[in-house]
């Protein structure tokens, strides 16, 4: 088993949640607490909160939510009336679990007739939570993760879960800058995409273990060069883009609405752009020192999203996951310009959840969008390093 070291100390603040989890999105509640509340007289009212249809040969039931997209449970102090009147046991799973999750590594077992068995229980925290990017920020200069020894090289493991294994070591080589940490891991994914074998995956993971390899690696993408401009530019639309349906809604208007003007500015205005780059030098500057929570805050995404039997759908879940790491950046910069607000960690943790609902919950999203703009849901390097400038 392995824990991300904040598993056990979260509790939910509940009403003193900045960004409640019982707003902006579709609230599962599975079908076992359906029949529960179902089969009691007290709760049986609860069903009729519920809407139901079929997917997949499967009855899927979610609560119903208001014109602002907030569950109808929920108070007008953010509290939950399902716990105020029955208590937390009869939440759905969803509610009692999240923000927590849980992974299972699992392998084909020949011995009980290809049976699927469990090698490894992993249990993390969505940092869609404010009060998980609070305790991330409480760590200092902790790790979040130690991935033990015997899963790193174990062959016994799935290819896939080496790979994002690797890609948390390198993640984790404080002695590189956060950002060459990032072209690192994706410079190890593409390669690994490209091997027709599973164990050419295996040795270019031992490639990306050389220290000599590591530094010829960076050495090489620093000698690129991009006009500062246009990777800014470039950015902003991006941003653009990604924000476009959520500003209009009522959860993310606040945080987004104001700052959409401001950022589209800088693809209209020159002189504003000008502006805008020479602030953003020393904005680079103090945004350094927030470099160990955000790996902490990127490994801790890692190591829950990046699982999957398939490694373009890890790769792409990968990219989410920077690109949650881009957008708030570019987010927290505009806000600074636009309010003379300097960085805090609250606007950080906000940002930070934001972009994870809005990008790192929607990674097949994110992958129809590059498969639109790119003819690719993998991304090429060079534009990876050109978001990262």
């Amino acid at each position: 088993m392995i824990k991300t070291r904040i598993y056990d100390e979260f509790h939910c603040i509940a009403d003193k949640c900045p960004m409640t989890c019982c707003r902006g999105w579709a609230i599962r509640a599975d079908g076992g607490v359906y029949e529960k509340w179902k089969s009691q007289e007290e709760t049986s009212y609860l069903c009729e909160q519920v809407t139901y249809k079929k997917e997949d040969g499967d009855s899927v039931y979610h609560m119903k939510a208001d014109s602002c997209k907030a569950c109808v449970m929920l108070d007008e102090k953010g509290l939950c009336e399902i716990v105020k009147r029955h208590g937390d046991e009869y939440l759905s799973d969803t509610c009692a679990s999240f923000p927590r999750k849980h992974n299972q590594i699992t392998i084909l077992s020949e011995d009980e007739g290809n049976d699927e068995s469990v090698m490894m229980d992993e249990y993390s925290m969505s940092g869609a939570c404010p009060a998980v990017l609070e305790l991330i920020k409480n760590l200092e200069t902790a790790p979040i993760l130690a991935i033990p020894e015997k899963c790193r090289d174990n062959q016994d493991f799935p290819m896939e879960y080496r790979v994002r294994n690797a890609v948390i070591e390198l993640m984790q080589k404080r002695e590189y800058t956060l950002e060459e940490r990032l072209i690192l891991s994706f410079s190890l994914l593409h390669e690994c995409l490209a091997c027709e074998w599973e164990d050419d995956v295996y040795d270019c993971i031992a490639v990306y273990q050389d220290k000599e390899n590591l530094l010829d690696t960076i050495a090489m993408w620093q000698n690129m060069t991009f006009d500062e401009g246009e990777a800014f530019v470039e950015v902003c639309e991006t941003w653009l883009d990604v924000t476009v349906f959520y500003k209009e809604e009522e959860m993310y208007r606040p945080y987004l609405k104001e700052l959409a003007d401001f950022v589209e500015r800088a693809d209209s205005d020159r002189n504003f752009l000008a502006k805008l780059l020479s602030d953003w030098k020393c904005f680079k500057e103090d945004w350094e020192k927030y470099d160990t929570y955000w790996e902490n805050v990127l490994v801790s995404e890692i190591f829950a999203d990046c699982i999957s039997e398939d490694l373009v759908y890890l790769t792409e879940a990968f990219q989410s996951i920077m690109m949650e790491y881009v957008m708030t950046r570019i987010t927290v910069f505009m806000q600074q310009e636009m309010s003379g607000e300097r960085i805090s960690h609250e606007m950080l943790h906000n940002y930070v959840s934001l972009f994870i609902r809005m990008i790192g919950h929607n990674t097949d999203g994110m992958a129809e969008y590059w498969e639109e703009n790119f003819e690719d849901s993998i991304l090429e390097k060079e534009y990876f390093y050109l978001l990262l400038q």
